[in-house]
Order: C-alpha cells, then sequence, then structure tokens
C-alpha cells in the first residue's frame, strides 16, 4: 500500500516521510543519507546531499524524514510509486525501502 506525502510548492510547509517496520516507526538515529527516487529512470532523485533533509528526531512517537516541499524542485503533480533508499555504515550503497511512496505537488 502506497503511502502519500503531500509537497505544497510557493510554501515554507514541511514534507515529511515515516519509514514503518513491523507496525512501528523506524528509528532512523544511524542513518547517514537518504534519498527519494521520483522517477524509475532515477533521472529525478531528491538526496539529502543536495538539499536539507532532518531525520532522527522522535517526534509523536515518529522519526519523520523531513525537507521542505520547495527544495524538491518538483513540478505539480502526481508521482507514482517513489522509492525511499537510506543509508547507513552497513547499508554503503542504500537500502531501498519496499514501501512505495507517492508525492502529490500541489
Amino acid at each position: 500500500m502506497s503511502r502519500i506525502v503531500t509537497i505544497v510548492n510557493g510554501s515554507d510547509n514541511l514534507a515529511s516521510v515515516v519509514l514503518m517496520s513491523g507496525g512501528a516507526a523506524l528509528g532512523m538515529s544511524g542513518v547517514t543519507r537518504v534519498q527519494i527516487h521520483v522517477d524509475d529512470a532515477d533521472s529525478t532523485v531528491i538526496d539529502s546531499d543536495v538539499i536539507s533533509m532532518t531525520w532522527g528526531t522522535l517526534i509523536d512517537g515518529e522519526y519523520p524524514i523531513q525537507f521542505k516541499g520547495d527544495d524538491a524542485e518538483l513540478a505539480a503533480g502526481i508521482y507514482r510509486d517513489c522509492a525511499v533508499r537510506i543509508f547507513d555504515s552497513t547499508s554503503t550503497d542504500g537500502l531501498v525501502w519496499v514501501d512505495p511512496l507517492t508525492l502529490v505537488v500541489e
């Protein structure tokens, strides 16, 4: 089941993505980098090495990956089946999260 994240262009709203594992929010303290692959060709990637993202801070029992929607520089539209890839000291090539993500950009 795809999760839906809304990005509002032209605002300071934060986009927030929570990764779940076994029904609980995944702890993000060891994560060193996050990417959101917007298309299958990997030509559009939202990357924490390029834009400012935060994660690892507990908010309401979850560890959201957050970034300003405008920083993603996506045109308005619906982007389905986006893949989230997380990196840490043991997954230096990245671990693709199996739960797809839908981005709705307004």
